[in-house]
């Protein structure tokens, strides 16, 4: 997603790691699409012109190394990027931000050429750690509480973008999500997507905020609009463009469902999580009461399971029961993650706070439909429920989830 540190890692670590190794610096070509000065460079045969003239003028290396940040602004990117892998001696290395296409038809484009490193905003670990170095960083708080306690509810809150993480003091910490909600978010997706203006954008970007952990889809997000007695008049295919340009643009991550027990995805509606936890903050999306934090914890443990590189899914129980006046109805239990790791497989469920009667806790019944053997996981807020029950269903904390990646036995 954007301001994640992408940049950084391409054009600052990466190239100190090639000088380290003795690259000379006038062998790498460091090129930022997304400034203005290289606006003429985004057209597919400028671009390929000026790599090539670069080669031609600089000392005969028997290596070179080209590094694009934001590829996905130059036009007919995987076109490019297909005349340039033919130049003998030449190493490319790219950034972009469009996962569902741009990447996709590259990585289809060079199979078994090429690799894709998925980066993710800082994880909990890291905020720790950084902390600890610079105790500056760590926000002064009026209630009490354990320390890391504390940092993880402010990890929730304002997400872990870099920058934020970087901010000292709360409110600034507000006031940079809210600049970096207008104009990294908003006015740039006006601009990519060529909106006329962004208050519907941000209508529905509100919603799907209000809207973590449950299921989605253009039309219950239209309904839920008239609901709320909002003035935009919005078509289901707009707000349909709208969701594909917040997904292609790294903001939002679309998560589809997966019936246990036949066996195969089911299509719309779907689940919305957000690349940083800190839009929903800045969108005013999530109250900071326990359904609002259950829905901020759930994103995290989502993009936790991602950022160890794990396939997840929505999971699905369809299951009948009785209601008032002796029918039966046909409804689905939901368990929220179905995690795959290289022919492993477990089930995570998330809550803020189990209670004190696991047992007859709601997170605990869709895990007990399972049909299988495979391990079950309750994570929730309570530092102190941990564990294993008598029906082996397993009981992390979140904070052990977080800071301890082998914890699911993955």
């Amino acid at each position: 997603m954007p301001r994640c540190g992408k940049s950084y890692v391409l054009f600052k670590l990466f190239y100190e790691a090639l000088l380290a190794e003795g690259v000379p610096a006038d062998a790498i070509i460091r090129l930022d699409l997304g400034l203005t000065e290289h606006d003429r460079l985004r057209s597919a045969l400028p671009l390929i012109a000026f790599v090539k003239a670069h080669l031609q003028h600089k000392p005969a290396y028997s290596w070179h190394y080209l590094l694009i940040d934001e590829v996905q602004l130059a036009e007919r990117a995987a076109l490019v990027l297909n005349s340039l892998q033919i130049l003998e001696g030449l190493d490319i290395y790219v950034t972009g931000r469009d996962p569902r296409g741009l990447t996709t038809h590259t990585i289809t484009e060079f199979r078994g050429r090429s690799e894709e490193l998925k980066l993710y905003p800082v994880s909990f670990p890291e905020y720790l750690q950084l902390c600890e170095e610079h105790p500056e960083l760590v926000p002064a708080h009026d209630r009490p509480g354990d320390k890391r306690e504390l940092l993880l509810r402010d990890y929730l809150t304002y997400g872990a973008l870099p920058q934020v993480l970087l901010t000292e003091q709360i409110r600034d910490k507000s006031a940079l999500l809210q600049t970096l909600l207008k104009e990294q978010c908003l006015n740039a997706l006006k601009e990519r997507g060529r909106l006329n203006g962004t208050r519907k954008l941000k209508q529905v970007l509100m919603v799907a905020a209000q809207s973590v952990g449950q299921l989605l889809n253009p039309l219950r997000i239209k309904e839920l609009l008239r609901e709320s007695h909002s003035a935009a008049a919005l078509s289901v295919n707009t707000i349909k463009q709208y969701l594909e340009l917040l997904e292609q643009e790294g903001w939002l991550i679309q998560v589809a469902r997966y019936n246990l027990k036949r066996r195969h995805l089911t299509g719309s509606p779907f689940k919305y999580y957000f690349e940083d936890t800190g839009l929903c903050h800045a969108l005013g999306g999530l109250a900071q009461n326990e359904q609002g934090l259950a829905a901020l914890l759930e994103n995290a443990v989502y993009l936790e399971l991602c950022r160890r590189g794990y396939q997840v899914q929505v999971g699905v129980l369809p299951h009948r029961s009785m209601n008032s006046a002796g029918r039966r109805i046909h409804e689905g239990l939901e368990i929220d993650f179905v995690v795959n790791s290289v022919g492993r497989q477990c089930y995570v469920q998330t809550v803020w706070d189990i209670g004190g009667d696991t047992e007859h806790s709601p997170a605990r019944q869709p895990l007990l439909g399972t049909d299988d053997y495979y391990p079950r996981f309750i994570v929730s807020a309570d530092p102190l429920r941990v564990g294993q029950d008598s029906l082996g269903i397993n009981y992390l904390s979140l904070m052990k989830f977080l800071t301890q990646p082998q914890c699911l036995g993955l």
